[in-house]
């Protein structure tokens, strides 16, 4: 059985690790606002979300990988990409 969350519930994870880091509230922070040119948050910001975010899921994400974080759309779908490859 697949006890892998589903991708409504990465993104809720993802939302609440980018408000813990940030201090945003749900208001500022929809799955489409990207982090820089919305919500100029500086690269030590958007390290700690993806190095979280790789920690809480166990992803082994490359830099490379990491440094597509734009938004919460794209980390929740590259999570759920992540977590199927390691099910499949």
């Amino acid at each position: 059985m697949n006890n892998s969350p589903n991708y409504d519930e990465i993104k809720t994870r993802v939302r609440e690790i980018v408000q813990q880091i940030t201090n945003l509230d749900n208001s500022s922070l929809g799955d489409e606002t990207h982090f820089v040119d919305e919500l100029q948050l500086d690269s030590l910001v958007l390290l700690e979300i993806a190095v979280t975010v790789d920690k809480e899921y166990r992803l082994g994400l490359t830099e490379e990988e990491m440094l597509t974080f734009g938004n919460v759309a794209i980390i929740s779908s590259l999570v759920d990409q992540k977590l199927n490859e390691k099910t499949a």
